[in-house]
């Protein structure tokens, strides 16, 4: 086997950290690296078409040197304007990195790189994605960066943290922040979700420089691709969130798959309310008769994702909605304490064929308000005389819905009240076995 002489030229104006990070970096690779002026003669002078020399800082060598360097016969690649970048955590739990940046050249030609744009950490289905530094979200959708078509990346998040950018793709559907979102280093910004161009679950991390550093990466719209691992160097994931006070929402809202409700609304019309959850267990279906509202949760909020049960338009159209990032309430919560969500998009779309609907369809919010935490509730509207041994009463809106708590099981939504009426549970069963399949999504 042939291996390439592959040596890595530093100025003597190196700093041991950033020696030590170099060094690290490139220590698989088994490349040679050298700080000495005599040395770097040396491995010139035994160069050969198979060999190749990266050089950090051209500029700061010595003139001698340089004009060595230059007239180098065979490949050299000069590094210059060496980003400041600085990480605060790993992107995600694991240490396994499946593919390296640079890797798979040939493959990698065809989208204009010279290998891999980034690194490739081994993450398990549904398991986060974090900031890995403070910073602002500027992409956060299954889009190309340059254009409204499907991006490669799938589902993925850009940050932009002053100096660079660093950008996490493959995560699932419905990210948990959005663009113009700050984020702070270690908050979670996707799940593991193997969408786009992903042959297994894994996150895509890449560092891009605003600058050209001079590696014969394409500048991009977000910079350009530079290898992330000496910057993630001796740093860790975030440390497990501290312990949540407060009531857990999610304790109420979330309904045992074995509760079966009948709720009648101001027309004298009765719904069956039902409970489909996922196999991931972190999102479910409050099942409608045969509609449906889609919500997930993580250890911060509980977000309503898709409804298929709106009214129809106004011109008579089918139509759901899909909300982004579509946090309700926090999932913990004292009493009298306020959510405000700072902001999301609702988009319409016709059942029939998937397409946008613009009526309803722009930016909202969202506030809730944690009204009530009380046992022994009575409903009693439609006199159907039902007390419940714990409820929380959440303002959202001009709605009030109540979520309960019943012989040990939650029962999730019981009742809501709004100007145009009072809706309430009149029936219960708990005998009726589990959904097994979810109702249809359409989009």
């Amino acid at each position: 086997m042939t291996y390439k002489s592959i040596p890595i030229l530093l100025p003597q104006n190196t700093s041991q950290a950033q020696m030590l990070a170099i060094r690290q970096s490139e220590y698989n690779n088994r490349r040679t690296i050298t700080q000495s002026h005599d040395e770097a003669i040396q491995l010139v002078r035994l160069g050969n078409n198979e060999s190749y020399i990266i050089i950090y800082e051209l500029s700061q060598w010595p003139h001698d040197i340089q004009t060595l360097l230059l007239n180098y016969p065979y490949q050299l690649r000069t590094f210059h304007n060496t980003p400041n970048v600085q990480l605060h955590y790993r992107p995600c739990d694991s240490n396994i990195i499946t593919q390296k940046f640079g890797a798979n050249p040939e493959y990698y030609k065809r989208f204009g790189f010279p290998g891999h744009e980034g690194i490739d950490y081994l993450v398990a289905q549904d398991y986060p994605f974090y900031a890995a530094q403070n910073g602002v979200v500027v992409h956060a959708s299954n889009l190309r960066w340059q254009n409204d078509s499907l991006s490669g990346y799938g589902w993925h998040v850009v940050i932009d943290h002053g100096s660079f950018y660093t950008a996490y793709c493959h995560a699932k559907s419905q990210l948990p922040v959005y663009k113009g979102q700050d984020v702070h280093a270690g908050d979670i910004v996707g799940y593991s979700g193997n969408t786009g161009n992903s042959t297994g679950y894994h996150l895509h991390f890449m560092v891009l420089s605003k600058v050209d550093t001079g590696n014969l990466y394409p500048m991009t719209r977000f910079g350009q691709p530079i290898d992330p691992e000496p910057f993630l160097i001796g740093l860790n994931p975030p440390p497990p969130p501290t312990p949540q006070t407060g009531i857990d929402i999610l304790s109420y809202m979330k309904s045992d798959p074995n509760v079966w409700t009948v709720v009648r609304h101001p027309s004298g019309n009765q719904e069956d309310f039902r409970v489909y959850v996922y196999p991931d267990n972190k999102t479910w279906v409050m099942v409608k008769n045969n509609l449906g509202e889609w919500w997930e949760y993580d250890n911060t909020y509980i977000s309503l994702v898709k409804d298929t049960s709106p009214d129809n338009a106004s011109d008579g159209t089918e139509r759901l909605y899909k909300v982004n990032p579509g946090r309700w309430i926090k999932r913990y919560m004292s009493v009298g304490e306020n959510f405000n969500d700072g902001g999301h998009y609702v988009q319409f779309y016709r059942k029939s064929d998937c397409h946008p609907h613009p009526e309803n369809s722009g930016e909202s919010a969202n506030n809730a308000l944690l009204l009530q935490h009380q046992n022994n509730f009575t409903l009693n509207q439609y006199g159907q005389n039902i007390t419940l041994d714990d409820v929380i009463i959440v303002k959202s809106g001009v709605e009030t819905h109540i979520f309960a708590r019943h012989q040990n099981k939650p029962f999730g939504r019981v009742a809501w009240y709004s100007p145009w009426g009072k809706s309430e549970m009149v029936a219960y069963y708990l005998d009726r076995g589990v959904l097994t399949n979810p109702p249809d999504e359409y989009c």
